[in-house]
Order: C-alpha cells, then structure tokens, then sequence
C-alpha cells in the first residue's frame, strides 16, 4: 500500500517565495566571498618574502568561514589553493596553548594530513618523494595558534647527514664530503683553485665566485649542505643551504657559461630553526623535475614545504609551506 500525501499548493508558493526573497541575500553573499578570495590571491600574489606571506595567510584564514576556505581551495593560485587546503588542516590541532598547562605535542589527525597530500599532488600534479610524504603524516602540533610543527619522535630519522633513507628513486643519503654535507644527487664534492666543484651524474660542476659569494661560502663551507639534479646536456639546478631552514638560493648551472643561467630564492619556511644542534641536522632538500618545471620539497625541523619553478627562467610558479 503506497501513502500519498498532499501538500497544498500554497505551502509550495510559500516556500517558492520564501526562497526567491533569500536570492538576493544570497547573491550578495557570495559576491563578497568572490571579493575576498581574490583580495586574498593579489596579497598572496604581492608578498615580498615569507614574513609577509605568513601575515597575509594568518590574518585571513585564521577567521575564514569553511566555505570562504573551500572556495579558495578551488582558486586557479596553486599558492592560495594549498594555504587555504592547509587552513583546514590547522582548524585539527590542539587548542591554543594556556598559561600553567604543560605544553605537549600530539599527533595531527592523520586523515586531514592524508587529504592534504592527496590534494596537493592532485593540484601540482607529481607526487611528492616518498620521505616527505611519510614525514608529513607523521606531524605534530602543540598548539594550533603557534605555526611550528614536528614529527612525532618515534619516527625513523629523516633523511640526513649522516646515514641513508629509502625514497622511490633509490638511497636517498646525505654524507658528509669537503668541509660540507652533499645530498644524494651530488656523487663528491672537492675544492680547488679556490672553488667548489661538485661531481653530478658523473660531470663536474664547478660553483662560480658569484655563487660561492652569495652563500658566504668562500673561506669555510661551514654549515652548509648541497644538493644537485642533472637537468639535460650541461644544465644542472644546485641547491645550497645552511643547516637551519630559511631561504635557500637555487641556482640554474649551465657549465659552459660558468655563471649562473638564473638564480630563485625558495623561501622555504617563515620560522627560523634555533638550537645546538650540530653541523647539518635541520633541513633537508630534494629535487623533482617535470613538464618544464623544477619542484623542491624541503623539511626543516619545525616546517616542511614545496616550492616550483620554471626550469627555463627561474621564475616561481607556488610556494607552500605549514610554517605560514
């Protein structure tokens, strides 16, 4: 037996009424979501450096409604989409931190941070090396308002300085070699006649003054590590940074010019590492190149992060990173 019930027509016109009054409210609504989302991207878009990126990113997505965040998820900006992606996975970490309570760090929900991966290689379309991604699910937070994150320390030691790490492409081995910590991509690293040269895919790769000056590298070497991907004919990209994370210089080497083609600053993380660590435990920086582009994935102690650049005129394309 069916039950049929009937609704008088005029609860109908009333409801049709009701909802073409709210379309205006509603228009309004999302015109000015619309203006914010882009007021948001030409901030993003005119951040100078890391430190203003971070105030652009904390003062809107702090107090950003869902569906403003949803909506500049969806934004043709990479850069926007992730930090507004990366907003919802902060909205999982534990509340601000109170006077007298013990700090303590506690895993971030692993399936916000499994989401966020996934969106990320769907935006940027390559998939991360296989140490950032297990780095990445393994992060903690002590407080959702203090923009520095950690992996939880019964996690396998990242890829560093002083032993190896299995990542899709192979042993993924930092070691240190002539005064510094080369990465997997470098096979040695010597110095002479008062420079740098570095073996890759079995080509030397000499560092010009110019870009042994620029990291304040000349004399020492001295807490610095380096990383290099063979490119294509006598192209390679060079990645050189301190044992703190901060901006790193990449550089686009072609061997028979001797300097530099052009050089990009990555701006990896807004927070800078402190602490005695020792010589070349806080960063890591690993390679990708596809379709044109260059990826850098890096990880400090306290912020992991992925910028892209074009691989033809060093010109950046996205950054993200958890520290904004």
């Amino acid at each position: 037996m069916r039950c049929i019930v009937t609704v008088p027509a005029c609860c109908w016109l009333s409801a049709i009424v009701a909802a073409c009054a709210a379309l205006p409210a509603v228009a309004a609504d999302a015109a000015a979501s619309a203006r914010v989302a882009e007021a948001f991207a030409t901030q993003v878009c005119d951040a100078a450096n890391p430190d203003e990126l971070h105030q652009v990113s904390a003062e809107l997505l702090r107090g950003a409604s869902p569906e403003l965040l949803e909506k500049l998820s969806m934004h043709e900006n990479t850069t926007v989409s992730l930090l507004a992606k990366w907003a919802t996975v902060r909205r999982t970490f534990p509340a601000p931190f109170q006077r007298g309570v013990q700090w303590e760090y506690v895993d971030i929900d692993r399936a916000a941070l499994a989401r966020f991966l996934g969106f990320l290689e769907g935006r940027i379309r390559t998939p991360p090396p296989a140490w950032w991604q297990r780095r990445m699910l393994r992060l903690q937070s002590a407080d959702r308002d203090r923009y520095a994150v950690r992996v939880s320390t019964d996690e396998p030691p990242a890829p560093d300085y002083s032993g190896d790490h299995p990542s899709e492409e192979g042993r993924y081995r930092w070691r240190a070699h002539a005064g510094m910590s080369i990465g997997p991509g470098v096979a040695m690293a010597r110095n002479a006649a008062s420079t740098l040269v570095l073996n890759v895919d079995g080509r030397d790769v000499p560092l010009s003054e110019l870009v042994l000056d620029d990291v304040e590298l000349r004399t020492a070497n001295r807490a610095c590590a380096v990383n290099a991907i063979h490119v294509s004919d006598s192209r390679f990209l060079v990645a050189l940074h301190h044992q703190v994370c901060g901006v790193v210089p990449l550089y686009f080497i072609d061997t028979r010019e001797g300097e530099p083609l052009w050089c990009a600053e990555v701006w990896a993380e807004q927070i800078v590492t402190r602490g005695g660590l020792g010589f070349g435990l806080g960063h890591w920086v690993d390679f990708k190149v596809a379709d044109g582009n260059v990826y850098l994935f890096g990880a400090g102690l306290e912020s992991m992060y992925v910028e892209c650049f074009n691989v033809r005129d060093g010109k950046n394309l996205f950054r993200f990173s958890t520290s904004y």
